[in-house]
């Protein structure tokens, strides 16, 4: 029989984001524990288009889907980083940071599946 192990560490990435006046701002991007994995999913399912069967079929415009995954995962030396301050990086910074999220998250497809089923 195979033995499953794993770390209960949190993943973890360190940031860098650069400011306009040439200095630096150092985050940390946090795999999300347990409670807000399933939050997030709940997010996601709350924001769900569905069909008259209730089968997803997208999300709702305006949803922020990423702005709130990098909020949930994003952390500076005061804490966690508001939503309001992610909504106001470049979109090529946001796309970035969504994907490192994604997949210190182990998110992917099946993470939209997941959301539509709910």
């Amino acid at each position: 029989m195979e033995v499953l192990r794993f770390s209960l560490e949190r993943k973890e990435r360190s940031v860098i984001l650069e400011t306009k006046e040439g200095g630096e701002t150092f985050y940390t991007l946090r795999e999300l524990d347990g409670a807000g994995r399933e939050a997030y999913f709940e997010y996601m399912s709350n924001q769900t288009l569905r069909d008259e069967k209730g089968k997803g079929i997208g999300f709702k415009p305006n949803t922020n889907l990423r702005i709130k995954l990098v909020s949930l995962c994003l952390y500076n030396e005061k804490g966690q980083v508001s939503i309001e301050e992610v909504a106001a990086f470049p979109g090529g910074v946001l796309k970035e940071l969504d994907e490192a999220a994604s997949k210190l998250n182990g998110f992917g497809e099946e993470a939209v599946k997941e959301a539509e089923k709910k």
